[in-house]
């Protein structure tokens, strides 16, 4: 029979039991650390999908809305005034095509520039019949046409004048008009 050394099964001993530990090693402590960390990365990535399927499926809307949006606002664009002088131009004889067809005398007295504020400080006169005169304030006021931009009134004083007139006919006296005399301080807001 065969002898067997001690020093060999010593050695044997020692192989499998850096073996088994290596084994334990990765079998509860490496292996499960990165099956745990693959296993997040997962969950995120899906997480991730789901978001950019809600994205998809929200985005036609999305769309949507802006257009709407959008399509509100150009109005509102359209309101303020452009800082070009052309446009500030274009504002000014759209007033004065507005008291000729309503039969006024418009005259522009001050015209600034408020750059602080952004916006126009224009000061005028208006004569006329006092019908006409309101119906100048009102479109000022209430017209949506982009002939009267974004303005705010400040201020209005109104005056009744008379003035005498000669008559038509010699044998008749003269004749006193009425009219209304106003001055107007508006902020037109510009971009």
């Amino acid at each position: 029979m065969r002898e067997f050394s001690k020093k060999p099964f010593y050695f044997e001993i020692f192989l499998t039991g850096i073996f088994i530990f290596s084994f334990l090693f990765l079998d509860f402590y490496y292996l499960p650390k990165k099956i745990n960390q693959t296993l997040s990365n997962y969950n995120e990535a899906k997480e991730e999908i789901q978001k950019i399927k809600l994205i998809q499926e929200k985005l036609p809307q999305f769309k949507k809305d802006v257009q709407k949006i959008k399509n509100e606002i150009l109005p509102l664009k359209s309101a303020f005034i452009e800082t070009k002088e052309k446009d500030l131009v274009n504002f000014i004889s759209s007033l004065e095509k507005k008291a000729k067809d309503l039969n006024l005398n418009f005259k522009i007295t001050n015209l600034e520039e408020e750059k602080k504020e952004n916006f126009y400080l224009m000061h005028f006169k208006l004569e006329g019949d006092f019908q006409n005169t309101f119906r100048f304030i009102k479109c000022l006021e209430n017209t949506p046409d982009k002939v009267f931009r974004l303005i705010e009134i400040k201020k209005i004083i109104l005056r009744k004048n008379e003035k005498k007139e000669k008559s038509e006919n010699e044998n008749e006296k003269e004749k006193i008009v009425y009219y209304i005399q106003g001055e107007f301080e508006i902020e037109i807001f510009k971009k």
